[in-house]
């Protein structure tokens, strides 16, 4: 019931009056909560709105397909440290399995350009490590050395101290 109506339209007012009056303002303005609704949906929008517009200052004359850019090529510049990295890591474990004496050496004669790693498999360095034990077999442990040219001789005998005798029979057969 709209009481303001009743006070200004005094014993004219009737319940008919009220409702078609209730209609008409129905159409044309809103309710005091509905105003008071939408008005703090707006405060809190336009504070919303400038927080983003700060933030956006920030990044005010940054150049974001640059940077995009960049990052593409830094993903790829750090794929491929990473590959070569693997294959490194990789010639180094199997330099290490053939018992290299010194990997770093054995490294230096190697052509590396033609070894390859893919999905964990190195290719193009067995024929390269092949070759290198057959022309260099000192640079391995268990290979044969190369012959010095000499032999010698047995010596004169001396007895042996307490050392030396545990020593000779923990490892029976080796020379001295």
């Amino acid at each position: 019931m709209l009481e303001w109506l009743k006070t200004i339209l005094g014993d004219a007012y009737t319940e008919e009056i009220d409702k078609k009056v209730s209609e008409e303002i129905g159409k044309g303005f809103v309710s005091r909560a509905d105003f008071n609704a939408k008005n703090e949906e707006l405060k809190t929008a336009n504070s919303t709105i400038k927080s983003l517009q700060d933030a956006a200052k920030a990044y005010e004359g940054v150049d974001v397909k640059g940077l995009q850019q960049k990052i593409t090529d830094l993903q790829g510049k750090y794929d491929t440290d990473l590959a070569a990295l693997r294959r490194d890591n990789a010639i180094d474990l199997a330099l290490a399995g053939s018992h290299a004496r010194n990997a770093k050496a054995a490294r230096a004669l190697l052509d590396l350009e033609k070894v390859t790693y893919q999905d964990g498999k190195l290719s193009g360095l067995e024929e390269q490590m092949t070759a290198l034990r057959k022309d260099n077999p000192w640079l391995f442990a268990g290979s044969a050395t190369a012959d010095t040219g000499g032999e010698h001789g047995e010596g004169g005998s001396r007895e042996q101290d307490g050392v030396e005798a545990a020593f000779a029979r923990l490892n029976p057969g080796l020379k001295i």
